[in-house]
């Protein structure tokens, strides 16, 4: 990652690698009524969240619409549409364009548009019973790369959910030795039409665009 991204969160973007989900009956159903509840939300949805703790805290939103999305951060704005990714950073004042890459797909803060679509996606589920997460209680699901993860500096999450609401609640990201949690403040249901995602370079009169996508 490149630009504002990679100066707020470079431990996180790199996670997520996308390969079989197995695991045990109870964490597959879990992952399944997930999924079936993200997907009544309708189509598209607001995510608040938190990055970290303490002094460390990053504060950000997310908004999703299909392969739609933006992700917003403090100097910064991401936008993509399944093929390609807009990376603005507004203190450098330049935008970044490049392909969608798979790997990415997942990561809440790089492709936020299939972060907690997790069945059949390469993890090894384990339902590790309930917990406590940001003051609400929790069904708690382990994911951990399976064999084909082998060489990858990707070490799984773990993922909370709402046992009220049945929605997320936080994942934490293992990745190189590292954990980076990311507590979801709101998720709720929010309808915007496709314009508010497309990328106008007339928008950012002034900035560099960078555009890696033609390579």
């Amino acid at each position: 990652m490149r630009g504002a991204w990679k100066s707020a969160l470079p431990a996180l973007l790199a996670l997520i690698a996308v390969l079989p989900c197995r695991g045990d009956e109870e964490a597959r159903q879990a992952l399944a009524a997930l999924r079936s509840r993200i997907a009544a939300l309708g189509a598209g949805y607001r995510i608040e969240f938190v990055v970290g703790e303490g002094d460390d805290r990053i504060e950000g939103s997310c908004l999703v619409r299909g392969d739609d999305f933006e992700v917003k951060l403090p100097g910064g704005r991401l936008l993509g549409n399944g093929r390609l990714r807009y990376e603005v950073n507004e203190t450098d004042r330049e935008v970044t364009i490049d392909r969608t890459e798979a790997s990415e797909r997942g990561n809440i803060l790089s492709d936020p548009t299939r972060a907690f679509d997790l069945l059949d996606t390469g993890y090894d589920a384990r339902s590790a019973g309930r917990r406590e997460y940001g003051g609400r209680m929790c069904r708690v699901v382990e994911l951990t790369p399976g064999e084909g993860a082998k060489g990858s500096s990707d070490e799984g999450m773990t993922l909370y959910i709402d046992e009220r609401s049945g929605l997320p609640a936080g994942v934490v990201y293992r990745f190189g030795g590292q954990q980076v949690a990311v507590t979801l403040v709101s998720f709720r249901a929010e309808q915007l039409d496709a314009d508010y995602f497309r990328f106008d370079a007339g928008d950012y009169s002034g900035y560099e665009i960078i555009d890696f996508s033609r390579r």
